[in-house]
């Protein structure tokens, strides 16, 4: 049994408590919700007897009794792994864009624990989300660390509240972006229109730091590949940041354009496969080691149909197709690909 304390913040002010648990603890909404109702928190020691209480001024103490649980019966299943690296305390993986990271309420089988506890052992710190220290979005594939006991759990937890873990991404995003490097610093909040999304904080809508550097790798006519960093973890940030800023990113439903997406589509002659949004790498210092280390996830191949035909359609554009350039357009076409198979390797 753990009994943890919090201060309400300025930026907590108005937020129901569940939430204020939920962002706290990295909790599951419901598992918030079955703490309040099972008289396990209390806001200025009195009970919290509602999920929708509203923190109403700075300063108030919430406490919390986490009492030890037993494992969510788990089914694992025999789903194929990319396993990037493993040892004794993680397993570091490559995720598929389309599966999602723990199981919800739509997603209770086929997830990356049901898949890995095939392969492993995960930590039980989180009895609903074993293993699980970070997360990626289910359209997001890439880099994902797991923690295979609970002290390399605990250890993996504190390199990110302290944010010793480097994440770089690549994005593909709409137009033309301003600079070739930038930091995007505003918080983020959940969206009061439609609580499913996130959006950048206003004047009226307290939100939580977030932070995203990006840097320009690639300029396509129609496009641009960024290279993301970012210092905090917040739901969906790199693409409401990107939004934000009018580049949105390729293929995103949720904070993208639909227009530019069917656009793109006719460059493409297909459509758009999924979102353009890959964690590259995760790069920090592993338990009981001294130096950090760097683990690449490939970008999957899907994504560089999306570069390549981009590029094609560049060339097509700049060359008249008459008999005399004909040549040159053939070799124009020829350099951009081997350009990017150059890249692809280095990736």
């Amino acid at each position: 049994m753990k009994n943890l304390k919090f201060t309400v913040g300025e930026e907590d002010i108005g937020k129901r408590v569940d939430l204020f648990l939920y962002e706290k603890l990295d909790i599951t909404r419901s598992k918030a919700k079955k703490l309040i109702d099972s008289q396990l928190v209390k806001v200025d020691m009195d009970f919290c007897k509602k999920a929708g209480a509203v923190l109403n001024k700075e300063g108030l103490e919430v406490e919390v009794v986490m009492l030890e649980e037993s494992l969510l019966q788990i089914e694992p299943e025999n789903i194929a792994l990319d396993i990037i690296y493993e040892n004794n305390d993680l397993i570091v993986l490559s995720k598929p864009a389309g599966m999602v990271v723990h199981f919800d309420d739509a997603h209770k089988r086929g997830t990356m624990i049901n898949a890995v506890l095939s392969h492993c052992e995960l930590s039980k710190m989180d009895t609903e989300r074993p293993g699980v220290v970070h997360r990626l979005d289910k359209g997001t594939s890439g880099a994902l660390v797991m923690a295979k006991h609970d002290k390399a759990h605990d250890y993996m937890t504190t390199l990110f509240a302290e944010r010793k873990i480097k994440k770089t991404y690549l994005a593909l995003v709409h137009g033309h972006v301003k600079y070739e490097k930038g930091t995007i610093d505003a918080p983020i909040a959940r969206c009061q229109k439609d609580r499913k999304k996130m959006a950048v904080a206003t004047s009226n809508l307290k939100g939580r730091e977030a932070i995203t550097h990006f840097e320009v790798l690639k300029v396509f006519p129609n496009t641009t590949l960024l290279k993301v960093n970012i210092e905090t973890g917040r739901t969906h940030q790199i693409r409401v940041h990107l939004s934000s800023i009018g580049c949105p990113i390729v293929g995103d439903d949720k904070y993208g354009n639909s227009k530019d997406d069917r656009k793109l589509e006719v460059v493409l002659g297909k459509k758009l496969p999924r979102l353009f949004l890959h964690a590259e790498k995760l790069e920090f210092v592993l338990p009981n080691r001294k130096n950090p280390k760097c683990f690449t996830a490939p970008l999957p191949e899907e994504l560089f149909f999306s570069i390549r035909k981009d590029q094609d359609y560049c060339v097509k554009q700049t060359f008249s197709l008459t008999e005399e350039k004909e040549h040159n357009l053939a070799f124009y076409i020829n350099e951009v690909r081997r350009i990017l198979d150059h890249n692809k390797k280095a990736l």
